[in-house]
């Protein structure tokens, strides 16, 4: 019996100093954070903490189950490094069902592997979607525009012609009014396809007027990735895209075509077979562009702009 009271008792102590030490954990990690000048920390309620950044970021943060870290291996962060880290798959998301309400569904969608378009190209201040629109019974239709009208209610108010692809809203030509660029990819000659560009009659209308048809090569001309920009400071818009398992081209706008001339292209082959997306900015502030996409397999390429329509990569590493 003695024996038995001892353990108990034994098991007790050791349950409150794991609860003291939870707690005091809980405690250090919020007064930590409180410390940091680089955000503000809102405790909304118990254990659910607001995180808000300069830039205007807000992160939550749930400490409940906040467990201190052992000492063995530990890494080291910078004390302005954000560690915070949400796992979608566990999170309890009743904290924030009061934040949010459903507002309406909208029948329209990008393909695969591309974000809806969203612009106000006729300049009204109601909000226009660009994709594509498809039900249980009919196949993909070609891209429709659905706009917000005074009601908040987002209706169906234009459709292309032989488009499946919403690609681009951009100043192509520099008149002041937004282009569209829309994909025509042939599902039956796949990956053919062709980036078509269409302007405003006039400033209060959607971009309906065909303007050229952008498609430079003859075999395997599928583009993805589509970005338009003046990274070269020559004042004419550059295009550049993907052609998966070929490279990444750069193309210049030239009024006189009207179309797009070719000025670079980089053979990523010898890396790897696959890249995708571009991320675009002086990024070590040398006044130079620099223009950065991802491999299927963590590669990371940089190409530099070195003047008007040079181009030469500068940096490889993986992630």
């Amino acid at each position: 019996m003695k024996i038995f009271i001892v353990c108990c008792l034994l098991f007790v102590a050791g349950g409150f100093v794991l609860a003291q030490s939870a707690t005091s954990g809980k405690e250090e990690k919020l007064q930590q954070l409180k410390n940091r000048d680089d955000m503000k920390v809102t405790e909304i309620e118990k254990n659910l903490l607001s995180l808000e950044y300069p830039n205007g970021k807000v992160l939550y943060k749930n400490i409940a189950d906040y467990q201190q870290p052992t000492t063995n291996n530990q890494i080291s962060y910078s004390p302005t490094f954000d560690s915070t880290i949400i796992e979608l798959t566990t999170i309890d998301t009743t904290l924030y069902y009061q934040m949010y309400s459903f507002w309406q569904e909208v029948p329209v969608g990008n393909s695969i592997n591309n974000f809806l378009l969203v612009g106000d190209v006729n300049n009204n201040n109601f909000p226009e979607l660009y994709g594509q629109t498809k039900d249980y019974a009919t196949d993909y239709s070609d891209i429709v525009i659905f706009e917000r009208d005074s009601q908040d209610v987002f209706n169906s108010v234009y459709s292309y012609d032989s488009t499946n692809i919403a690609r681009a809203i951009y100043d192509i030509d520099k008149d002041g009014n937004y282009e569209v660029g829309l994909i025509n990819a042939d599902p039956f000659n796949y990956p053919v396809n062709q980036l078509k560009i269409f302007g405003k009659i006039t400033d209060t209308t959607f971009a309906s007027n065909f303007l050229f048809s952008f498609a430079p090569i003859d075999t395997n001309s599928q583009q993805d990735d589509n970005a338009f920009g003046d990274w070269d400071g020559d004042n004419l818009k550059d295009q550049i895209f993907h052609r998966q398992g070929i490279g990444l081209h750069i193309f210049e706008y030239n009024p006189q075509s009207p179309n797009f001339d070719s000025i670079y292209f980089y053979d990523y082959t010898p890396i790897d077979q696959e890249f995708a997306g571009f991320v675009i900015n002086d990024f070590d502030q040398d006044g130079k562009t620099e223009i950065f996409t991802g491999s299927t397999h963590g590669d990371v390429l940089s190409i530099e702009n070195n003047g008007n329509n040079s181009y030469s990569p500068n940096w490889l590493g993986q992630v």
